[in-house]
């Protein structure tokens, strides 16, 4: 194990006749790990936390801001900047942060408050897709986690023979309120979004002889996006035609603020061109609860949705590649990719225009979906359709 030096205000406790003395205590919260942290205790109500482990002789520094503030002030060193330093760090940002959730392990005992406000003094990459990893929010220029998130991923904290065998999941606390200004229900905290471009499914179609996979949207699919929404076809019902800068507002929205919506981009690989992609379908995959279509559907009586439902809106874009054939393919691996990228999503929901009669039709017999009612969006009457889970693996993929 790599021992944690002493921290300043350690140090300043020993020195100043003004201040009480430091009480240290190191605590290993997880052997598997190979960390040590030490808590400093150097007032009443300050504690500093450093965690520090053998890969690449990292230390994360955090301390409270003040006596009474409820923020926490988070520092990464890295001893040796020629070691390449892990992808995430998940799990020793939890080891640093759960002192100050635990009653009995903040000094004060105070422990009333829901979340904490984390500060950065200094920008990190690393540090920030950690902190989301955990649960955090960027409410710019701090963050904020939920103490119960912190709580729900204890298992960290398990001996090394537990934790190999239980799987620390995302956070699925209720913590985001509801909102009526934005027509969204009360729902769970959401895991980041996969990175721009990243593939996040591929499926070998036998009846096509091709791979059909699925990427998250990036800036560069502006192009082929807005071709497809130029089409009549496609804005009989998208009403997203425009220019180019048009579509590349449309796709920084979704890639860069819409946290509930996940837009992915379908395209067909042959084995004898597996470089070129034949980019062929766009689609939305939102969290359903925090849509206005969970909000309108409960208000006006349609139906309930759970807090790990999601719904999709989708378009097929490339002219010669589509046809009922294509949408045997890909209508079911998208819906698949949804079940697949959550355990706990038990519905998936689609509320295309009542009057687009073809699409609704391939929802019910190629998604296995069902009509639960109709619901007025304002912009359009919606035909709402549902398939569970498992009508989905034991019906359409079977």
């Amino acid at each position: 194990m790599v021992a944690a030096t002493q921290t300043k205000s350690a140090r300043n406790a020993s020195t100043s006749p003004k201040r009480e003395s430091a009480v240290v205590k190191t605590v290993d919260f997880n052997p598997s790990l190979q960390s040590t942290i030490k808590v400093t205790t150097t007032t009443p109500s300050i504690t500093s936390v450093a965690v520090s482990f053998p890969a690449g002789g990292v230390i994360i520094h955090t301390q409270l801001k003040s006596k009474s503030s409820n923020i926490v002030v988070l520092r990464l060193t890295q001893l040796d900047p020629s070691v390449q330093l892990p992808a995430s760090l998940r799990q020793q940002l939890w080891n640093a942060l759960f002192p100050y959730v635990s009653s009995q392990s903040t000094p004060s005992g105070d422990n009333q408050t829901p979340e904490l406000e984390i500060e950065l003094p200094l920008p990190s990459p690393l540090l920030h897709s950690s902190l989301l990893a955990l649960g955090a929010t960027l409410n710019s220029p701090n963050y904020s986690i939920q103490k119960s998130a912190v709580w729900e991923q204890f298992a960290f904290a398990l001996p090394t023979s537990a934790s190999q065998t239980i799987a620390v999941p995302f956070p699925t606390t209720i913590t985001v309120p509801l909102n009526s200004e934005t027509k969204s229900l009360d729902h769970p905290l959401r895991e980041p979004k996969p990175v721009p471009g990243s593939e996040v499914y591929s499926r070998w179609i036998p009846t096509l002889g091709q791979h059909f996979k699925l990427s998250a949207v990036e800036m560069g699919d502006a192009t082929d996006v807005h071709r497809w929404m130029n089409d009549e076809r496609v804005n009989k019902f998208w009403r997203e035609a425009g220019t180019f800068t048009h579509i590349q507002n449309f796709l920084d929205t979704r890639i860069t603020k819409d946290r509930h919506t996940l837009s992915v981009i379908g395209s067909y690989v042959s084995p004898d061109s597996l470089e070129k992609d034949d980019k062929s379908t766009y689609s939305e995959i939102y969290w359903a609860r925090e849509d206005k279509l969970a909000w309108l559907m409960t208000e006006q009586g349609v139906a309930e949705v759970g807090a790990f439902d999601r719904g999709i809106h989708v378009l097929s874009g490339t002219p010669h590649l589509r046809g009922p054939h294509r949408v045997a393919a890909w209508l079911p691996s998208l819906i698949h990719y949804v079940f697949l990228s959550s355990p706990l999503t038990q519905k998936v929901w689609a509320e295309p225009n009542e009057l687009n009669e073809k699409m609704i039709a391939y929802f019910e017999n190629v998604g296995g979906m069902s009509k639960v009612g109709k619901c007025d969006m304002g912009h359009k009457t919606a035909q709402v359709l549902v398939v569970t889970r498992d009508e989905f693996y034991t019906k359409v993929l079977v």
